[in-house]
């Protein structure tokens, strides 16, 4: 399974050429840096719907947003929290607001429609965007339509 993961298929370098990718780091509280990546598909013109990832990070995690923005048609932001002992709850879940309070500030320059954002995470995430949800919502800064659970690179394979 994991061979299958990160082996590519013909649908990536079909997705890869039509996705631009934009860089974009923010500064943490404590002057580290938190990683921003965001994919806009070719035909993103209109304010379309966007898709905030709480990503898993390295090449599978980036093919699997390539992926979701070319079949999708959507922009995809991927925010690389904070994990492990180096990043506890309280320091993943800030990571994950403030990814998400990027985008939807950046709403005119991604050209997104911000009452068609969504929450997506990999299964073993799924408390923390949940908590992302919640807090979102007791801060009414911002509207969020759905949270997605998304299981592996595989399952998506049969789209």
């Amino acid at each position: 399974m994991i061979q299958a993961a990160i082996r590519p298929s013909p649908l990536d370098d079909d997705a890869r050429e039509g996705i631009r990718v934009m860089r974009h780091p923010i500064e943490r509280p404590d002057g580290s840096a938190l990683d921003l990546r965001a994919y806009l598909p070719a035909c993103w013109g209109t304010a379309r719907p966007a898709l905030c990832r709480l990503a898993a990070g390295g090449a599978a995690d980036d093919r699997l947003a390539r992926r979701l923005a070319a079949l999708l048609g959507c922009v995809v932001v991927s925010v690389d929290y904070a994990r492990g002992p180096d990043g506890p709850l309280p320091q993943a879940l800030d990571d994950c607001y403030a990814g998400l309070a990027w985008l939807h500030s950046q709403t005119a320059l991604l050209k997104v429609d911000p009452h068609r954002v969504a929450v997506a995470a990999p299964a073993r995430e799924g408390g923390l965007a949940l908590a992302l949800l919640r807090l979102a919502r007791r801060r009414r800064v911002f509207p969020i339509v759905c949270a997605l659970r998304i299981e592996t690179l595989d399952d998506l394979q049969s789209l």
